[in-house]
């Protein structure tokens, strides 16, 4: 299996992927099947800006030393020192919905995450809820489903 990127590869960015993918149309499967080739870094694709777009100035990021290194994200305004989980990007937490949990991580954890709670249902999940597929639609993000190989 060659893969180098080729003519026609897509660069993807799956919800809940930390890295970008590199993707290889199948096209003796058919429109919308993909070998998956590996991961991919892209400079610009970091920081969930495909989906939120860039921090706005002067926020930036920073991974702080978490459990067996893993961690939070953390948004730093360099201007303020502001330290926050908050992303400026995103609209404040709707907490009659929602709250921000404590958690030790498991092996099925992502390596970055957070744990949010659901105030009406008890459930409890490891990513933020303002970026589950509905909300991104909301905010025009253009979400596509992929076949993978």
């Amino acid at each position: 299996m060659d893969t180098n990127p080729q003519a026609g590869d897509l660069i993807t960015v799956f919800l809940g992927c930390p890295i970008p993918v590199l993707l290889r149309p199948l096209a003796d499967r058919g429109v919308g099947y993909f070998q998956y080739l590996g991961p991919c870094s892209i400079p610009g694709l970091t920081d969930c800006i495909p989906f939120l777009g860039p921090l706005p100035s002067p926020w930036i990021t920073r991974k702080p030393d978490g459990y067996g290194g893993r961690g939070d994200f953390l948004f730093l305004n360099t201007e303020t020192g502001e330290r926050t989980k908050e992303d400026p990007r995103l609209e404040p937490l709707n907490r009659t919905d929602w709250e921000r949990i404590d958690h030790v991580p498991c092996a099925d954890d992502p390596y970055f995450f957070d744990y949010f709670k659901n105030v009406k249902t008890s459930e409890v999940i490891n990513s933020d809820p303002r970026l589950l597929p509905d909300n991104l639609r909301r905010r025009g993000v253009n979400l596509e489903t992929f076949t993978l190989v």
